[in-house]
């Protein structure tokens, strides 16, 4: 089974950065010249983990190169250990990257995509909303402020008329964690909620809720989840580290199947303690679109909404924040 893709076809486990080790240990020797890798345990970033199960990487370099792989919660941890150095390259979702860049002056850059769509616009099972104009005067929930899913609220909202009750508007914008979202639902205390995969597919699935809009129904599927990034006085100076990674990330996506898609949700099992069951695995990883070229449209949008919503107090042109010329010679370079 080939899992589709746009243009080639769960839970908090650490509070701040810390290894692995049983998973994601170090490799190589301290000589100087290291790849720190930082990703979720999540599905928008399977192929971090399918890199981490295979060791490619350290297979390519051997002891010549120091890797380690690092799992985060959540972008802003991330980020910070981006900025202060502690990590060379890290998957992220598309406004933290934006902040990262603005924030460091340019010291971070977005270097390939990652993934795409996977979101859902979910309602209670007895709310009777039939479409997004029902949305007036409810309460719509989303995992976290500034983030992807609030951002596409926002549009979505924006799209049809309507605007948060934070903005003088009449819908009322919740941040709640995922997993607390399903029981919000139940008990009638929200009204909808937009939910990255697989929390969409999980309560669709189980019955507590109904799709509204599923991952294509927004933006026509066309927005970026997650992406890569990676300082940019790494990338002047391990620039072929760099395109090795990418091959390896190019590779990934393009043979990514049923079988590599069970041991991701095999390795999220391990170290989350959570894991799916086949078939929402299934449904979930269905609306999600691998995909490692960088979709400048819908970064661009991201950016321009953070500024319309004061989130960013600076204008920016998307192609500033992007550094394409590595995956441009990982492509000339990937094998068939």
């Amino acid at each position: 089974m080939k899992i589709k893709r746009i243009s080639k076809k769960i839970k908090i486990l650490l509070a701040a950065l810390m290894c692995i080790a049983t998973l994601f240990s170090f490799s190589g020797c301290n000589n100087g010249q290291r790849l720190y890798i930082g990703f979720f345990a999540n599905l928008t970033h399977a192929p971090a983990l399918v890199s981490a199960m295979n060791k490619d990487m350290e297979n390519a370099f051997g002891a010549d190169t120091k890797i380690g792989r690092f799992v985060f919660n959540a972008g802003p941890a991330l980020m910070e250990a981006l900025r202060s150095g502690k990590l060379d390259v890290g998957y992220i979702g598309p406004v933290p990257a934006i902040n990262g860049y603005l924030s460091t002056n340019g010291a971070i850059k977005i270097i390939a995509g990652v993934t795409a769509a996977g979101c859902m616009l979910v309602t209670a099972k007895n709310s009777n909303i039939s479409d997004i104009a029902s949305l007036d005067g409810k309460t719509v929930a989303i995992p976290q402020f500034n983030n992807t899913q609030d951002i596409l609220l926002r549009q979505i909202l924006a799209e049809n008329g309507l605007s948060p009750t934070s903005l003088g508007g009449t819908v009322e914008i919740i941040q709640q964690d995922n997993a607390s979202i399903e029981m919000l639902l139940n008990d009638n205390s929200i009204d909808a909620a937009l939910l990255p995969e697989p929390w969409g597919s999980r309560l669709v699935e189980n019955g507590v809720a109904l799709v509204l809009l599923d991952s294509n129904d927004i933006l026509d599927g066309n927005y970026t989840v997650a992406v890569i990034v990676a300082r940019t006085d790494y990338i002047n100076k391990n620039r072929d580290i760099l395109v090795e990674l990418l091959k390896e990330h190019i590779n990934i996506i393009n043979n990514f199947d049923e079988d590599e898609l069970n041991k991701v949700n095999a390795t999220i099992e391990q170290i989350t303690g959570v894991g799916l069951e086949k078939e929402i695995l299934l449904e979930s990883y269905g609306r999600i679109n691998l995909d490692y070229d960088i979709n400048e449209q819908s970064l661009q949008m991201f950016a321009d909404t953070c500024y319309a919503l004061g989130i960013t107090d600076t204008k920016i042109d998307i192609s500033n924040v992007i550094d394409s010329s590595i995956l441009e010679d990982a492509l000339l370079n990937v094998e068939d």
